[in-house]
């Protein structure tokens, strides 16, 4: 019996090390162990889909389970650029000598800076204030990632009217304004009129039409949109809601009001599954 009771100890002991070299560690505690990461713009994709991917090495002999918790706030190096809160929780398993590599989900929170670039270096900023961390909890929990989602998002962070949080698909709008005005103690906005352009994104335009049309071939089926960007890289509007297509080539025509649009180019993106596919460049100046 004394001999069971030993093996059984023995068990319990490599078990219980056993979690302990793979338990959940924040990006700081598994760089002080170790792991080499780095983060920078995600060049494929836009802000508010999946705008960082972070590369990692584990330089350690054990592995290692790193927790990017939604929320974490990411500020690039070059501050003309855009601060990421990351929308999703991330648990990542990196064996040792492993390398891994990750696109992450977030959104940025300066309207008026430049979205996301592949050339600079984003590292761990101060974390948001409740709001904000509320709200990507709330958006990430129920899955109302999108256009809503980064509206709310400036919305929070500029302190504007809820009016501004807009989009496709009015069942997100509802939630993610209905969960604010209850944060804030305030009335929500009603949703857009059918003749309001700049709030109801299914409106056509009616004083000066511009447009132009996507031309793709693909083998699987994926989730299409179409969006416009300013000369910052950030997006002004969605011109095509997500739409599930089969494989095949297809025509994705896009149009919209130039009336409403201040400056001289913008850069329309054919976005599949977040990852912006096809950019075409259009200056109104000769439209």
């Amino acid at each position: 019996m004394r001999s069971l009771s030993l093996v059984m100890l023995g068990l319990l002991t490599l078990s219980t090390g056993f979690i302990h070299r793979s338990d959940q560690v924040d990006l700081q505690t598994a760089q002080r162990r170790g792991l080499e990461w780095s983060v920078i713009g995600n060049d494929n994709s836009t802000h508010y889909d999946f705008p960082l991917q972070i590369s990692m090495i584990n330089k350690s002999r054990e592995p290692m389970e790193v927790l990017i918790p939604v929320g974490s706030m990411f500020a690039p190096g070059d501050s003309d650029y855009q601060d990421i809160i990351i929308g999703e929780e991330y648990l990542v398993r990196v064996e040792a000598g492993e390398e891994k590599e990750l696109d992450l989900r977030g959104y940025c929170t300066q309207s008026s800076d430049i979205g996301p670039s592949g050339e600079v270096h984003y590292f761990q900023g101060p974390g948001p204030d409740p709001l904000l961390l509320g709200l990507i909890g709330f958006v990430s929990e129920n899955k109302l990632h999108g256009m809503e989602a980064q509206q709310a998002v400036w919305a929070v962070a500029d302190r504007s009217d809820l009016r501004s949080v807009v989009g496709y698909r009015e069942e997100f709008r509802s939630q993610i304004v209905g969960w604010l005005a209850d944060q804030m103690g305030v009335e929500a906005p009603p949703p857009p009129e059918e003749d309001d352009y700049l709030r109801n994104y299914e409106a056509p335009p009616v004083k000066r039409r511009v447009g132009g049309n996507f031309s793709f071939e693909f083998s699987y089926p994926a989730s299409f949109r179409i969006a416009m960007f300013n000369g910052r890289n950030t997006v002004v509007r969605e011109l095509m809601p997500e739409t599930r297509t089969a494989p095949g080539l297809h025509e994705f025509p896009f149009e919209f009001d130039a009336t409403y649009f201040e400056e001289d180019v913008y850069t329309f993106k054919l976005i599949a599954n977040g990852e912006a596919i096809i950019e075409r460049r259009l200056d109104l100046r000769r439209n």
